[in-house]
């Protein structure tokens, strides 16, 4: 069983929002706590503890005004039990930094959405602009200090998630199922819809890292002062590439109970 504390910005992304269904659903992940960051954080808060409410569970959620306190507390009094899955900007877990500097050595790892080594969000541009992956734009230093610190941490980037997608039409299987993916499906629409499972894939690097085979490696990574990763730096395991048939097996198990 793998005890989560689980560090998002569902106020903004739906993403979130289905990371959080399959973390509340998956048979061996059992979340210790959530913390909510970025400039939606107070209504990803209400957002999660709705959720939480419709599993019927008792995990407790805070925002980022309280995140850090309970970050540094809760890892600080159960060391090497919890495994930190960050898919936000790094603002919370960086603060608790602050208050514990050893913090994720205190945890089995951090597992981390964000950036991207060989491509941005659109590798295309016809103008050759590069654009930084939103977690680690936002808050850099934040990047910085969590990527840069000692502990076991896996970088799950825009390589691999941009290809994490599951269509709009087949999350509408959400509406049919019980009262919490109704809600999961409900507050989806509220917010930035993605196609792709950015952050599900991350939680999957914790959960099933098979589905990654060949496709993670260590590599040294650092972030430049406007979010772009870079190739050298503190070694770090990176994601870069996925089995998507089993990933869709998974997610689909996971999320709508489908029997394999």
């Amino acid at each position: 069983m793998h005890k989560i504390l689980l560090d998002t910005d569902i106020g903004k992304f739906s993403d979130d929002i289905i990371a959080l269904l399959f973390a509340l659903k998956h048979p061996q992940a059992e979340l210790k706590g959530i913390t909510t960051v970025g400039e939606y954080h107070k209504e990803g808060a209400d957002c999660a503890k709705e959720m939480v409410e419709c599993a019927k569970k008792n995990i407790p959620v805070y925002n980022k005004d309280n995140a850090a306190d309970f970050l540094a507390r809760e890892i600080n009094s159960h060391k090497r039990e919890y495994d930190l899955v960050a898919i936000g900007p790094l603002t919370n877990i960086a603060s608790a930094m602050a208050k514990e500097p050893d913090l994720l050595e205190k945890v089995n790892a951090t597992y981390i959405m964000g950036g991207g080594v060989y491509r941005s969000y659109d590798p295309y541009d016809p103008f050759g602009n590069y654009t930084p992956e939103y977690n680690f734009a936002q808050d850099t230093k934040a990047a910085q200090t969590v990527i840069s610190a000692k502990g076991n941490k896996v970088l799950v980037p825009l390589d691999a998630t941009m290809y994490a997608r599951i269509k709009k039409e087949e999350l509408k299987k959400l509406r049919e199922l019980g009262e919490l993916e109704r809600k999961a499906y409900e507050l989806s629409s509220l917010y930035l819809f993605t196609e792709e499972m950015h952050d599900a894939l991350a939680l999957m690097a914790l959960t099933t890292p098979e589905i990654f085979e060949k496709g993670i490696k260590k590599m040294p990574i650092s972030i430049r002062d406007d979010g772009v990763v870079l190739i050298k730096g503190t070694e770090t395991e990176v994601c870069l590439d996925f089995n998507y048939d089993k990933f869709k097996e998974i997610f689909e198990k996971v999320i709508y109970g489908v029997k394999t």
